[in-house]
């Protein structure tokens, strides 16, 4: 089933709004077994919608249209859906009376612009929309006249929560009530996840290239999606029967995973943060963080699933010496002797943080972040990072490059990943 998007929005072209609505709808696709094919991103223009949706349409068994159904004079979307179908905005007086009542119940007068959004194109279904004050439009391309194939056209608030509940709770079920999909004979394709660190895109392509040039034989294919500290390998197959073709799959990712399991964090695919707080939980241990660099940026990392407080205890955001001394026991001998940004105070501040909060590991991190600040000893982008635990602690030390914002992403990922392998080694143990 081929799904296309049109994201509306200056905005968006201007760089001032990432969309990241396309991201999430391509995932949505893909669980369901439908096909994000194409994202075509376009101003507030009603000619420009206009000719983008007749385009669409001419390819699409289900085109999602996201942005411009705001109250403000730059949305746009539902005057240029009339236009392309030649019908004239009536009213929704359920929807105008329902958005009367949700106003008045919060003490607030709704104002024309408010009861604007109550205006549909005639002959289109209106989606409800319990997050917002924006519907979703239905329409049916055959009832309504359209030149296009068979199919539906769905136009969304841009809003993410408003977008992601209707296309789960409406479009979804309807488009499959509809049975417009039951004779579509797209192949099945399933996906396994593996995420790396410690090897660049080029070597890792290098070291397994052998295997990896028998892949299209077997119905199988394997992406590289590198970021800072990282690569995330998508290996898919093909297939028509989904028990064989997840059989194939798992085969081929054990052959994968034999071949790189030394650079492996994890095997699953989840983020290097979701896999730390995976192997705490499973060893039913604790973690503490003490901060330089990072500025609690790491901390953040660590809390950003739910259940968090099971392992995380704290951090100690140390970024001036003063408190690196009185919050984790830094001599000021140390400092001096070696400056903040060493191996002897990055062991320190993870030994200091882990004996405070008396937590079973703890992670520290120290460095110049840039772009400035750096010396011929310890240019910027250098960073130590320890990690203490039962059997000791190990610091190592990394050069980074010289941008401030990769720079922290690239310490904090490799933090994580370090706990992890030290995690892991104490289950083998």
């Amino acid at each position: 089933m081929k799904v296309e998007m049109i994201a509306i929005g200056d905005e968006l072209l201007l760089g001032q709004t990432v969309n990241t609505n396309a991201a999430w709808l391509g995932d949505a696709c893909e669980q369901v077994g439908w096909r994000l094919e194409r994202v075509v991103t376009i101003g507030d223009g009603i000619d420009g919608i206009c000719a983008a949706i007749a385009q669409a349409e001419a390819r699409a068994d289900l085109l999602i249209i996201t942005g411009g159904l705001g109250p403000t004079r730059d949305d746009r979307t539902k005057h240029a859906l009339c236009a392309h179908y030649g019908v004239e905005l009536v009213c929704d007086e359920a929807w105008a009376q329902h958005m009367a009542e949700r106003f008045a119940s919060v003490g607030l007068q709704v104002i024309q612009s408010n009861q604007d959004q109550a205006l549909m194109p005639a002959g289109a279904t209106a989606l409800p929309n319990p997050r917002g004050t924006a519907q979703g439009i239905w329409f049916d391309r055959v009832a309504m006249g359209g030149s296009g194939i068979a199919g539906a056209t769905v136009t969304l608030p841009g809003v993410p929560f408003e977008m992601k509940g209707l296309f789960k709770d409406e479009v979804i079920p309807r488009f499959k009530a509809a049975g417009a999909c039951d004779n579509q004979s797209l192949p099945l394709r399933m996906h396994r996840n593996i995420l790396t660190m410690g090897q660049g895109e080029s070597l890792l392509a290098d070291s397994i290239s052998d295997w990896e040039d028998g892949l299209s034989d077997r119905d199988l294919s394997l992406a590289y999606l590198p970021s800072p500290a990282q690569v995330r390998l998508r290996l898919t197959a093909t297939g028509t029967d989904p028990d064989e073709t997840r059989q194939r799959l798992d085969r081929a990712a054990d052959e994968l995973l034999a071949q790189i399991s030394s650079i492996v964090v994890s095997a699953l695919g989840r983020t290097v943060e979701h896999e730390a707080a995976h192997q705490l939980l499973l060893l039913n241990q604790t973690i503490a963080v003490a901060e330089s660099c990072t500025g609690g940026g790491l901390g953040a990392d660590l809390v950003s699933l739910p259940g968090a407080s099971a392992y995380y205890l704290g951090s100690v955001v140390a970024y001036a010496n003063s408190v690196k001394t009185s919050q984790l026991d830094v001599s000021a001998d140390l400092l001096e002797a070696h400056g903040a940004v060493s191996e002897p105070v990055a062991r320190a501040m993870a030994e200091g943080v882990r004996r405070r909060l008396k937590s079973d590991w703890s992670i520290a991190v120290t460095g110049i972040a840039g772009p400035t600040g750096g010396s011929s000893e310890k240019p910027v982008g250098t960073v130590y990072i320890a990690c203490s635990g039962p059997h000791g602690t190990v610091v190592n030390r990394y050069q980074w490059g010289r941008s401030r914002s990769r720079n922290l992403l690239r310490t904090r990922r490799t933090a994580l990943a370090l706990l992890i392998s030290k995690l892991k080694d104490l289950q083998i143990a």
